[in-house]
């Protein structure tokens, strides 16, 4: 059957290579099935992974007597490959692959999900860490490098309507993408100087990028008396505009002030337009009137946090159960490297912060899958339900001193990330620092 359809594709596609695909097998049922099993003892293997080594070398040797070269995921690694296939590099969960298929001899293209998945929803690390991407996996020599083919962006569709949504996607993380691949880059902040003029050319091609993200505010805002909302505008032509009824902003929507003064509880939402009238992300703000919440008094207080292990699949950073598996001490809100190697998990980190001043602090919780923070028992940014790597935001008025802290955070399965920053009073973003 598959060489069937692959003649046919061969015939319609000049190129020199063809993708057979063969990831996210479910192979469970193969160890039960007659037609399985005979196949296994004809051909003398022993798992269902070394079948379907059996399948993918078979169908290489097939593509090789059409002078096609096959590419396959980088599953096709699970029970033997040939040397002259060609691997495609996507788990980042597992960083070794691409390891052990250069060193084996074969040609790598390397796809990571986590950063050149480009249908995940970009925030404003997105560009970041695909300018930051290396191609070359760790631990390569010189000579091991050279199977290193290059690097690759993938867009899922299944969720993207329509071609200006996809603009949105993957631009202007492909820019970050080509500067990485195809130059010798130079630095991230020379390049976003470059990339704040091309914008003018993506707006005279009528390309619907996404704009640049706004700063001095978070999702979540509170006031003890009055607070100024100064938006930081990356892009002097920008257009920032707003309403307070709860709709969309729109090109005829009211230019934002640069100096709103906000004395009472309000809802705000903002978006950026280009001169061609290109909208960008549209930011709901929420602003209530708190008090400063009192510090609380901790003895014996020692450096870190108590980490609590729990096995599992939860949906939810919400819901995990209540009895740990294990416990761990750690340096600050992390998730030690390898732990559930893997699997889905849950982890609650607990313990207090020493803020070293009193005022308003502004928390950014970037994760994968999903995660929730609470300070002085009371939510402070939630970003819960399993999505690719993504910031949200909350604030939060404290006074200078103790404040219990926890961190909810759940794994799918697959690869994490868990970074937490905040900033003071609208201060620079940095990282919550282990001395707190």
């Amino acid at each position: 059957f598959a060489a069937d359809v692959f003649t046919e594709i061969a015939a319609l596609f000049p190129s020199k290579y063809i993708h057979l695909g063969a990831d996210e097998v479910e192979k469970s049922s193969w160890a039960s099935s007659p037609a399985c099993i005979k196949v296994m003892k004809d051909n003398h293997l022993e798992t269902v992974e070394e079948l379907q080594s059996y399948f993918v070398k078979r169908m290489e040797k097939f593509f090789h007597s059409k002078g096609k070269v096959l590419i396959g995921w980088d599953e096709i690694l699970e029970g033997g490959i040939s040397p002259t296939a060609v691997l495609m590099y996507w788990r980042s969960w597992v960083p070794d692959a691409p390891v052990k298929a250069a060193r084996h001899g074969n040609q790598v293209i390397m796809t990571p999900g986590n950063p050149l998945y480009f249908d995940g929803i970009p925030d404003r690390n997105s560009i970041y860490n695909v300018y930051h991407f290396n191609p070359v996996p760790k631990g390569l020599t010189a000579q091991e490098a050279t199977h290193i083919m290059g690097a690759q962006a993938n867009i899922w569709t299944e969720s993207i309507p329509s071609e200006k949504r996809a603009d949105y996607m993957f631009m202007p993380r492909m820019t970050a993408l080509a500067e990485v691949l195809w130059t010798n880059r130079s630095n991230y902040s020379d390049y976003l100087l470059r990339l704040h003029e091309h914008y003018k050319r993506l707006d005279a091609l009528g390309v619907h990028y996404r704009l640049p993200d706004l700063d001095g505010f978070t999702e979540d805002n509170v006031f003890v008396d009055k607070v100024t909302l100064n938006v930081k505008r990356p892009l002097t032509d920008m257009t920032i505009r707003y309403t307070t009824d709860g709709s969309i902003p729109t090109a005829a929507a009211k230019v934002l002030p640069a100096n709103y003064i906000i004395s009472e509880p309000q809802n705000i939402r903002l978006a950026a337009f280009s001169p061609s009238g290109n909208r960008g992300d549209i930011y709901t703000l929420h602003y209530r009137k708190e008090d400063y919440r009192k510090a609380t008094v901790v003895k014996d207080a020692r450096p870190g946090l108590k980490l609590d292990y729990y096995q599992g699949s939860f949906k939810s950073a919400a819901r995990i159960k209540e009895t740990a598996d294990s416990s761990i001490r750690v340096s600050n809100a992390v998730i030690p490297e390898g732990m559930g190697n893997g699997r889905a998990f849950g982890a609650r980190i607990r313990g207090y912060i020493n803020v070293p001043a009193t005022g308003i602090y502004s928390f950014y919780l970037t994760v994968d899958d999903g995660g929730i923070l609470y300070i002085d028992d009371q939510e402070v940014v939630n970003n819960d339900g399993w999505h690719a790597p993504f910031q949200k935001s909350g604030q939060v008025a404290l006074e200078k001193g103790w404040h219990p802290v926890t961190l909810a955070f759940v794994e799918g399965g697959g690869g994490y990330t868990l970074r937490l920053e905040y900033s003071l009073n609208g201060s620079k973003l940095q990282p919550v620092p282990d001395s707190w």
